[in-house]
């Protein structure tokens, strides 16, 4: 009864949408593309608007000005600064050190409140080149290669600032590929919580009668 009481359980939340997972990479590549800004911020939004991204230039760990740009080009997304020499789709130390700032709002908290950033991609690493990311501001987490850069601690998106750059003066950049997410759906805590209660409820339900059987065939002996 418990093994059957159990699969019914996961069985309705699964059909109430509790539980809907999967894993989302959004390329950010592409000259004239969605993220080819040319411009020192620029915003996008994703899956029928619930999610918004709001991007930002830093140099120096400070606002980019106007001829700032955030770039992408087949290879991948960066900084374009103005001044003579720059990678117009990295991120490096050439003219100053360059960084890119996402900031995450959930507009559709109802479908999206739970997902969350698990990784990122990066590309065209050069010779002695560091990386590094923080994330709301906190301590920067540091990376020397190419390809999956994971964040273990895959915090929800909503409210969530990430910032990506270049940490080695010496190194010759890098291009920032693509963002991975976690689009775990599920209700809301309250339409959660009226769920399980139901369940609770049922399960409860099943107990005494399994007991009031017990005692009934005590009796009839």
């Amino acid at each position: 009864m418990r093994g059957f009481l159990s699969s019914w359980i996961v069985g309705v939340l699964c059909l109430h949408g509790v539980v809907q997972a999967a894993v989302v990479v959004i390329d950010l590549r592409g000259s004239d593309g969605d993220y080819d800004f040319d411009a020192p911020t620029g915003v996008q939004t994703l899956f029928d608007d619930s999610l918004q991204r709001d991007f930002s230039v830093r140099i120096n760990g400070v606002p980019g000005d106007a001829g700032d740009f955030l770039n992408a080009t087949a290879e991948g997304f960066g900084v374009n600064e103005s001044e003579f020499g720059d990678d117009p789709d990295e991120l490096d130390f050439v003219n100053g050190q360059e960084s890119v700032v996402i900031h995450f709002s959930l507009l559709n908290r109802e479908e999206l409140w739970a997902a969350r950033l698990t990784q990122f991609d990066v590309a065209q690493f050069g010779v002695e080149e560091v990386g590094f990311y923080r994330l709301n501001g906190g301590a920067p987490v540091f990376f020397s290669s190419t390809g999956t850069v994971r964040v273990p601690s895959a915090p929800r998106l909503d409210g969530l600032t990430l910032e990506v750059g270049d940490a080695a003066a010496l190194g010759n950049g890098f291009s920032l590929v693509s963002l991975g997410m976690n689009t775990l759906v599920l209700p809301e805590p309250h339409a959660a919580s009226l769920i399980l209660i139901g369940v609770g409820m049922l399960s409860g339900c099943c107990r005494i009668k399994s007991r009031f059987s017990i005692v009934r065939t005590e009796e009839s002996c």
